[in-house]
């Protein structure tokens, strides 16, 4: 652009007069009988600053157009938005690790910001030992998979049971562990010793609490009494917003069927809205199970339209 310019303010020479002879060309009227003359503010810049002024005042009025496909983008064409959906899907991608792009076009279109991976997922589950083998080989294989991926397991503290499986497939895989237990467990269950933390309350209710307040996700496998009270607890605390982890429950066998047919008969009787039955996901393979809650984002819910009191 220099190389343009200093011939017109050179003042003489051959190049210099076949400068002015090109810009008093360019300022005559064209031959089609357009009047305006062309570049008539250039004509009168009389030093570089205001002419690269100029310039750039052309370029933002008269800058390239977007193309079609430019513009198609801008729209937020819905089927490039499904297609980049199901693309993301496929590769099994996380909120968080998806494009800039594709993230906030997750939140205006959901409402909800994605959130990083997650390190921490609490796993309520059985101590029996009398559950079956094959519910035992599940409760490892989850807790490999956890550890395999990174992920920090919280669970009730136990050493037997579906507990000491879930936390061996864990450390064998190079996890962590961290266990949540009552003073009272303690014996019972008999707590973990391969705990990379052990934390010990004097009340199931301040177990409870702590279990929860540490979960960025929430798989629940089968277990007894101790594990129902755990699950409602989690969804009745999503259904009230009063945290955002979502739930998977690992349906082994199905030992949760009479669960889930319970719930479907609170709802056909109106005591639970179908939208809360929607507040966990239900797997048949607790590594399927792993994998979905890994992939499912993380936040708060409207409670006006969980509560069965709600508006409809």
């Amino acid at each position: 652009m220099l190389q343009a310019i200093q011939p017109f303010r050179s003042g003489g020479g051959e190049i210099g007069q076949q400068g002015r002879r090109k810009q008093d060309e360019q300022a005559r009227p064209t031959d089609r009988g357009d009047q305006r003359p062309r570049n008539r503010d250039a004509a009168d810049v009389g030093d570089i600053s205001k002419l690269l002024e100029a310039a750039s005042a052309a370029r933002r009025v008269h800058g390239p157009q977007p193309t079609t496909e430019r513009a198609k983008h801008r729209r937020g064409d819905h089927a490039d938005h499904e297609r980049g959906e199901k693309q993301d899907e496929d590769i099994g991608a996380h909120p968080y690790m998806m494009p800039d792009s594709r993230r906030h076009a997750n939140f205006l279109h959901r409402g909800w910001v994605p959130c990083p991976p997650m390190e921490r997922i609490t796993v309520y589950c059985s101590s029996s030992t009398r559950a079956s083998k094959h519910l035992h080989e599940a409760a490892w294989t989850v807790g490999h998979a956890l550890g395999e991926r990174g992920v920090t397991v919280v669970f009730g503290g136990g050493s037997i049971g579906l507990m000491g499986a879930l936390s061996e497939g864990c450390k064998e895989a190079g996890g962590k562990l961290i266990g949540i237990t009552t003073t009272q467990l303690v014996e019972l269950e008999q707590a973990s010793d391969i705990c990379d933390e052990l934390e010990v309350f004097e009340t199931m209710r301040e177990r409870r609490k702590r279990l929860l307040e540490l979960a960025e996700g929430v798989l629940v496998l089968p277990g007894g009494l101790g594990t129902l009270e755990e699950f409602f607890e989690a969804l009745v605390g999503r259904q009230l917003a009063e945290h955002g982890s979502p739930i998977g429950l690992v349906n082994i066998d199905g030992a949760m069927n009479s669960l889930l047919l319970m719930l479907d008969d609170l709802v056909h009787h109106r005591f639970v809205r179908a939208s809360a039955r929607d507040l966990f996901f239900v797997e048949t393979d607790g590594v399927a199970a792993v994998e979905r809650l890994l992939r499912t984002p993380r936040g708060l819910v409207d409670p006006t339209r969980m509560v069965p009191s709600g508006p409809d």
